[in-house]
């Protein structure tokens, strides 16, 4: 019997998960999520419960193909503001570093490789700016409208989470929401003001997003698949000692 295709596997401990959580990288690595002292034997055993999810997200990633975040991008689109825009490298004997935007024209010049570090973490700064300067209107908008202030508003690039609401109401938002589909960045925008009212997932809570927001529980599951529309340019490159605490183990799709 053939073990069919293997898919590596990353296993990451996280104190304060209380289930566990499957996502997948860009390059085709299954994150598998698991709360502190999770027993490892158990792991094989909820991934192939998993096996059909496992299985429609590995053919999605194939047929978009693995990218690789050691180079960058040629165009950036931008599917929450139904933007594109196309990015030019150059060098030059000056070699000095820069980003130029072409706002008219939907263009960026960076000045460096397209493998350079420093070329790629200006174009995740122009990323956050360009989605402050977009999401602070939207969500202001979506709080005066359903009378849910918030403190302030804060925008970064975040691994994992798409979005949160401090004690203090202030709402960070992931830059990666830029990439989704219009609707599913609203989701985000509203659930996260709820919070203001709900600092929980209480029933309170989903009753809160729901009336503000119906169809709220269609667009919470579609957003769990959305990961593969992140370009793969955006994640900053691990350092050589990060390590995941869990280990790593190989599961076979057949």
């Amino acid at each position: 019997m053939t073990l069919g295709e293997p898919i590596l596997c990353e296993v990451l401990e996280n104190p304060r998960s209380s289930n566990v959580r499957l996502r997948f990288s860009k390059n085709g690595v299954l994150t598998v999520v698991v709360p502190y002292g999770f027993s490892k034997s158990r792991i094989l055993e909820i991934l192939e419960t998993k096996r059909e999810w496992i299985r429609k997200h590995w053919a999605l990633l194939k047929r978009v193909s693995f990218e690789s975040s050691g180079a960058g991008p040629e165009r950036i689109d931008l599917a929450a503001f139904g933007e594109s825009w196309e990015v030019h490298f150059t060098q030059n004997d000056r070699g000095a570093g820069g980003l130029c935007e072409d706002k008219e024209g939907r263009r960026l010049l960076a000045r460096g490789a397209r493998q350079d570090r420093e070329t790629l973490g200006r174009l995740r700064q122009w990323l956050v700016k360009r989605c402050r300067a977009g999401f602070g209107p939207w969500l202001d908008g979506l709080s005066r409208a359903h009378g849910l202030p918030y403190r302030k508003m804060a925008v970064r690039i975040q691994k994992s989470r798409w979005g949160s609401c401090s004690a203090k109401k202030t709402i960070s938002l992931n830059a990666k929401l830029a990439f989704l589909p219009a609707n599913l960045v609203e989701y985000v925008f509203c659930h996260e003001l709820c919070h203001t009212l709900h600092l929980n997932h209480s029933r309170a809570f989903w009753e809160c997003l729901e009336r503000i927001l119906p169809g709220s529980l269609t667009m919470r599951k579609a957003l769990r698949g959305c990961e593969p529309l992140v370009p793969g340019w955006l994640e900053a490159p691990k350092s050589p000692s990060e390590t995941p605490p869990g280990g790593h183990l190989t599961f076979y799709l057949q």
